[in-house]
């Protein structure tokens, strides 16, 4: 089978025939949150990945699979790889420019 859950992740997407932008408007995620679970830059939530994933990928009826799969997520997530997380903080700066009316 697969040794990471990215590649599994991959792997299911692909049967499914899906690309990443179809995988990620089902589940509600963008296609680039789906390419970093994919290469293993971002971590997967095991709830999320039963309750959306599995359902989008066709695996309802398969346990084997789901369990596998689950499984790859819970080593990801306590796995002791160095993940780089990175915030963008976005201010919006409002001018306002006020004209004084000269009393002339």
């Amino acid at each position: 089978m697969w040794a990471t859950f990215g590649e599994a992740l991959k792997f299911l997407r692909k049967r499914a025939r899906l690309t990443q932008d179809e995988l990620g408007r089902a589940v509600g995620y963008s296609r680039e949150q789906i390419a970093r679970l994919e290469s293993g830059n971002r971590l997967p939530d095991l709830a999320v990945v039963a309750a959306l994933f599995a359902p989008a990928l066709g695996l309802d009826d398969d346990a084997a699979t789901i369990a596998h799969l689950l499984q790859l997520a819970g080593l990801a997530k306590h796995s002791q790889h160095e993940i780089t997380i990175t915030r963008t903080v976005h201010k919006r700066v409002q001018i306002t420019e006020i004209i004084e009316e000269s009393s002339a």
